[in-house]
């Protein structure tokens, strides 16, 4: 694994959030196909993400991978709303 890069399996403590990333940005399936599969309305499937993308961002600031995260938060918003590149290049 490249420095910076999260492991979803060990790093991402939620089976919930591991899932709606991987449905939503690997599988590239809508909200509704992810909701429908998941058992979950679409607008809780949507906070789901959000709360597994800030916990990405909570990951990327710890000692391990927080130089990664220095650089990549200069570079884009924290709030885009989209997969920090660290996430999506190990994905």
């Amino acid at each position: 694994m490249k420095p910076g890069q999260i492991d979803m399996r060990n790093d991402m403590p939620k089976l919930e959030y591991r899932t709606v990333l991987e449905l939503r940005y690997l599988s590239c399936w809508p909200w509704e196909k992810i909701a429908l599969n998941m058992g979950f309305c679409k607008s809780h499937v949507r906070e789901l993400n959000a709360k597994a993308l800030h916990e990405c961002e909570r990951i990327l600031k710890s000692s391990a991978h927080f130089s990664t995260y220095q650089q990549f938060s200069a570079k884009t918003p924290s709030q885009n709303g989209t997969i920090p590149k660290a996430l999506s290049d190990r994905m």
